[in-house]
């Protein structure tokens, strides 16, 4: 009996090639960590979920049980074209998880040792990682044995290439070991398509017709014509040389095939002739360091700019055939919702400075967290209808608007926090527009009803107008140019960034945290999305998770604990700050003011991060959100930051 080990199993592709060689095995176990591979897996394979060791960087190798194979197929994405080709870097790309199946090969040492990967990992790029993968599998006693084989030539549809590295142990091996022996192809595509497809899902006539012009070449593979190319879905005009049309006797039938463009005037990839084989799907075209671009019209003397991964797009000028818009190289734009998207305004009246903010849609589906169905834009289409032209006709018939301290200290004394908890300050400002809506007699009883419902239903909604003050507050401090004191925190999902007074608008990031927390119901840290957002300027402002104290309803909420662990975070918030906000007085923090002025000197000093409150959208866009916690910054932005200043200084 063939006892296995099967690490980055997937949804066991090694197994199922023993089933298929009626090899009698014993799995003593498998290691994967994407919920539904491993659902796919016991499904499949008849095993029970105990039998996964998951995370393969967690597994004791001692403690594992012996056996003969063990099959790894380490991740490709940093060595396949069709990604970032960062190679086999130990603790810093996903590929270098090679190192965690080699240290347990290291320790187990079983008979046979079976690697699989992408075809490129044999290139020239990546010669020094491949012969190093060699020469440690060999060092441990091991004879190798590779050869980059394709997957049509062992009886399946598809051109897929992947070099497998056999490991024989020395000790066992006999030397007489070879790959198989080619194999005719007797599947062909058309045997895995449907019989009956609907038509919309076939090409018209007339687009037939537009294939086979003159200007829309027809190649034919004479090597291999039963052999389909690529799905390419790169922004690329394609040509003869491409090999991208395969066909039988001139009369094409497409199968399959994308666009570069909606309106489907060039074609950027497509499949013929149902007798060939399945292509491997890519993005990339033509592979390698030629990543997919995007051409933009910006009116300049070289007339176009190209924008690549991690640049953004600012389509200004949609209407202009010379000048569209402008690349943004690695830095994130502006996002232009619509043209008339209502929003407040809040004024510092000291410092003379102004911060807007859109209206909070509430908690759960809704935009911010990344939902976008038919119930979040019909929501918006009425905020932008009624509930802002509404509120604003309010706000404006005050004399000098809405003061919105004395409402903030009301709040925070009430038990708000400004980030979680915005129920009193939200009650306050409806106290304040309740009257002045109900005397406007231009507008419905029933817009009239719906709006002081939405306020009264929407506990979040001062939450905004709290991030828009926070701005007001620190973007005044921008203008000190000496301290470290932290003017801005923020958040994208991939990196958490900061700044300080000393250094103006320069950003310093690091790796961003995923929070921690409560769900709701359904929702488990699995489905938790890396910390994202612009809400943490409440934190640099000074309340949020800086006050946890002021709102003890939520600090359970949050994963905080208790009071006395609300109190226990407050009073180490007040060990990174410079001073308190004598305008936000909390009682329960014996009458004291909240935290007041982040300093990113203290943060590194004492190894203290600042507390953020905060909510938890779903890793899936459109899900929303799906519960709320506390997350900690990495202490690489203040390290950075420091540093920086330091620098300006003089000092080395």
């Amino acid at each position: 009996m063939i006892k296995l080990l099967s690490l980055f199993t997937g949804i066991g592709a090694f197994e199922k090639a023993l089933e298929r060689l009626n090899a009698e095995y014993e799995l003593v176990g498998f290691s994967e960590i994407d919920k539904y591979a491993i659902k796919s897996y016991c499904a499949i394979h008849n095993v029970t979920e105990d039998k996964n060791y998951g995370d393969i960087s967690k597994i004791d190798e001692k403690s594992l049980p012996d056996f003969d194979i063990m099959t790894w197929g380490f991740p490709c994405q940093d060595i396949s074209i069709a990604g970032k080709l960062k190679g086999i870097k130990e603790g810093k790309t996903r590929s270098g998880l090679y190192y965690e199946g080699y240290r347990i090969l290291k320790t187990k040492k079983p008979k046979i040792s079976i690697i699989e990967n992408v075809k490129n990992l044999t290139s020239k790029r990546f010669k020094n990682e491949f012969e190093s993968i060699l020469k440690d599998i060999s060092d441990l006693g091991y004879t190798n044995y590779w050869q980059v084989l394709n997957a049509k030539d062992y009886g399946i549809p598809q051109n897929r290439e992947r070099v497998f590295i056999i490991s024989i142990r020395k000790d066992i091996d006999n030397g007489k070991f070879t790959f198989p022996e080619k194999i005719p192809l007797q599947l062909k595509l058309k045997d895995l398509l449907e019989d009956v497809v609907d038509d919309k899902y076939y090409l018209t006539e007339k687009g037939i017709g537009r294939l086979i012009k003159k200007n829309n070449k027809l190649i034919r593979n004479n090597d291999n014509p039963d052999v389909s190319s690529c799905i390419i879905a790169g922004y690329h005009k394609m040509d003869g040389r491409n090999n991208q049309y395969i066909s039988e006797q001139n009369k094409p039938k497409r199968i399959g095939g994308i666009y570069d463009t909606e309106e489907r005037k060039r074609q950027a990839g497509s499949i013929y002739d149902s007798n060939a084989i399945s292509p491997t799907l890519t993005t990339m075209f033509p592979g390698g360091d030629k990543q997919p671009f995007v051409l933009v019209n910006e009116g300049t003397k070289k007339g176009t700019s190209e924008a690549r991964e991690g640049d953004s797009i600012n389509i200004s000028y949609p209407n202009n055939m010379r000048k569209r818009g402008r690349v943004g190289k690695e830095v994130s734009q502006t996002i232009l919702t619509s043209p008339n998207m209502a929003v407040f305004v809040v004024e510092n009246e000291t410092g003379a400075n102004r911060a807007y903010c859109t209206m909070n849609e509430g908690i759960g589906k809704v935009l911010r967290f990344g939902a976008y169905d038919e119930e979040v834009v019909n929501r918006l289409r009425w905020m932008r209808d009624v509930l802002g032209p509404t509120l604003g006709k309010a706000l404006r018939s005050m004399e000098n608007g809405l003061a919105i301290n004395p409402l903030i200290a009301k709040a925070i004394a009430m038990g708000d926090e400004f980030h979680q908890r915005n129920i009193a300050a939200s009650l306050v400002f409806l106290k304040e527009m309740a009257p002045l809506i109900t005397e406007m007699k231009d507008i419905s009883e029933k817009d009239r009803y719906d709006v002081i419902k939405f306020l009264a239903d929407t506990d979040q909604f001062f939450l905004n107008v709290m991030m828009a003050t926070g701005k007001a507050g620190v973007d005044a401090a921008r203008t000190v140019q000496e301290g470290t004191v932290v003017t801005a925190m923020c958040r994208n999902g991939h990196s958490f960034g900061i700044r300080i007074s000393g250094m103006g608008d320069t950003w310093f990031t690091g790796p961003v945290n995923t929070p921690d927390g409560l769900y709701f119901a359904g929702y488990d840290s699995d489905d938790a999305c890396p910390d994202m957002g612009d809400s943490a300027i409440t934190e640099t402002f000074g309340v949020g998770g800086m006050a946890m104290i002021a709102a003890p309803a939520v600090t359970r909420f949050v994963g905080a604990g208790g009071l006395e662990d609300a109190k226990r975070t407050s009073n180490e918030m007040k060990r990174i700050t410079i001073d308190r906000n004598p305008n936000l007085i909390i009682p329960n923090w014996d009458f004291k003011g909240a935290c007041l002025g982040i300093d990113a000197r203290l943060v590194v000093e004492r190894g203290i991060t600042p507390v953020i409150n905060t909510g938890i959208a779903h890793k899936r866009a459109g899900v929303g959100q799906i519960g709320a916690g506390t997350v900690h910054p990495p202490m690489e932005c203040f390290e950075k930051a420091v540093r920086a200043y330091a620098e300006k200084l003089g000092y080395r």
